[in-house]
């Protein structure tokens, strides 16, 4: 994945994320490992992953019709 090698300090870390209303990813620190800083930094990458960024969109459009 681009995210894990953009930012390899964080690719063990354990974090999720979620899609907001507003179509943005957000990332979740399900295991509060993650400073504000790589919070954000995870969070602009994901959104800035356009491929990952319209597939989770597309899940959750989809799970909410389903």
């Amino acid at each position: 994945m681009k995210v894990a090698r953009r930012a390899t300090d964080l690719a063990d870390k354990k974090y999720g994320f979620t899609v907001e209303a507003d179509g943005t990813l957000k990332v979740l620190d399900t295991a509060s490992q993650l400073s504000r800083s790589d919070t954000q930094r995870l969070t602009d990458l994901l959104n800035n992953t356009l491929g990952l960024k319209a597939a989770a969109v597309n899940y959750c459009d989809a799970s909410i019709a389903w």
